[in-house]
């Protein structure tokens, strides 16, 4: 018999652990084929560093301001 145990707490803190680890997962399994052809880290944190700079560009070209004082 397999008794499973999850505290009350740990099912609402939600910190993002398993987010951020499988996020980072796919960062390294996507780039993996770049080291094996021999590419220069520093050219692969540069392109991750101008895909993150692109990337925030577009969210505040998208982004939706709302007053402060909306109650929705």
């Amino acid at each position: 018999m397999t008794v499973y145990f999850f505290s009350p707490l740990f099912l609402q803190v939600g910190d993002g652990t398993t987010s951020v680890t499988r996020l980072a997962a796919e960062f390294l399994k996507q780039v993996k084929s770049f080291v094996e052809d021999n590419v220069h880290p520093q050219v692969i944190v540069r392109a991750y560093r101008k895909a993150t700079q692109l990337a925030l560009a577009k969210i505040q070209e998208i982004a939706i301001k709302i007053p402060k004082e909306d109650p929705e």
